[in-house]
C-alpha cells in the first residue's frame, strides 16, 4: 500500500518516544537478503535496538510465489555479514528458522531455538513440517536445531552437515 512505510516508521518513532521497546522481524527472502545491512541503518535511524531475521517460511502466499525463497547457501553470508553490521551499529540481532548447520557455529549464538527453546506453543506440530533426515540425529545441535521446512527441502534441496558430538574420552575426567 502506497505510504504505508512512512506511516510504519512514524509509529515506529512515536513508540520509541515513549521508552518503548520495539523489536522488528524482517523476513529474509529473495526479494531483500541483499540489503540486510540496509536494514539495519533504517533501524538505527528509528533508534530500534532490536531485530529478529527470520527465513521465509514456505507456506501459504511464500510457496504460491516460489521465486521468493531463495537458497539458503546464496543467503547465509548476507545474514551473518548483517548480524556483524547490526552489533556494530548497536542493534541486538537474533536470527530463526535457519538449520543450524548452514551457520558458521559462532551464529548459532544467535539463533532464537538456541537460547529460547520453549518458544513454539506446539513443538509436535512445528516439528512435523520441518525436514531433518536421519544423519541430523547424530548432530550435536539436533535438539534444538529448527532444520528446514519440507517445503523448502521440495524446492532447493539442502545438504545437512551434523556437527559432530563431542564425547569424553576413556579416562577423561569432568572438572
Amino acid at each position: 500500500m502506497k505510504g504505508s512505510f512512512a506511516v510504519a516508521m512514524r509509529a515506529i518513532r512515536n513508540v520509541v518516544n515513549l521508552d518503548a521497546s520495539i523489536v522488528t522481524n524482517i523476513v529474509v527472502c529473495s526479494e531483500n537478503f541483499r540489503f540486510l545491512k540496509q536494514y539495519i541503518d533504517v533501524l538505527v535511524q528509528a533508534r530500534v535496538s532490536k531485530t529478529i531475521f527470520l527465513f521465509i517460511v514456505p507456506e501459504g502466499n511464500a510457496l504460491r510465489n516460489s521465486s521468493l525463497i531463495p537458497a539458503l547457501p546464496e543467503v547465509i553470508p548476507y545474514v551473518q555479514d548483517a548480524v556483524d553490521y547490526a552489533n556494530i551499529k548497536g542493534v541486538y540481532p537474533a536470527l530463526t528458522f535457519f538449520p543450524f548447520c548452514a551457520l558458521d557455529p559462532y551464529y548459532i549464538s544467535y539463533a532464537a531455538e538456541a537460547y529460547m527453546p520453549d518458544r513454539f506453543k506446539d513443538p509436535e506440530a512445528f516439528s512435523a513440517r520441518r525436514h531433518r533426515p536421519p544423519q541430523c540425529l547424530r548432530c550435536a545441535c539436533y535438539r534444538l536445531c529448527p532444520g528446514v521446512w519440507e517445503a523448502y527441502y521440495t524446492l532447493h534441496s539442502f545438504c545437512f552437515k551434523p556437527f559432530p558430538v563431542r564425547r569424553r574420552s576413556v579416562g577423561s575426567r569432568h572438572k
